[in-house]
């Protein structure tokens, strides 16, 4: 690769454990429910999720860089 760009700001001061929760939480846990959940809807031929976004994932802020970049998951 021959170059990059990331405007990261204070993403980069916060441990990373922090943005991977949020990631765990808003990407991850989903998809989760989402794959134990259905066989059974599948099963009843019927059923519904209801995911909750935010405007977060239209407009970042520098302290929610992982937040935003999840909702819009």
């Amino acid at each position: 690769m021959p170059g990059a760009v990331h405007n990261a700001d204070l993403f980069l001061e916060q441990p990373l454990e922090l943005p991977m929760r949020m990631i765990q939480l808003n990407c991850v846990v989903p998809v989760a429910l989402v794959h134990a959940l259905a066989p059974a809807m599948r099963e009843r031929g019927r059923g519904g999720i209801v995911r909750v976004g935010s405007m977060g994932c239209f407009a970042g802020s520098p302290r929610v860089v992982a937040y935003s970049a999840a909702k819009a998951f």
